[in-house]
């Protein structure tokens, strides 16, 4: 759901990180 996140497969696609805050889904991202 994340723009920065979904962008590789597309920002207006439903991300599974989508009820996650945009700071907690890229640190989460990032750390794992």
């Amino acid at each position: 759901g994340i723009s920065e996140i979904g962008s590789s497969t597309g920002s207006e696609i439903p991300e599974e990180e989508d009820n996650s805050p945009p700071l907690a889904a890229t640190s989460f991202n990032s750390t794992t």
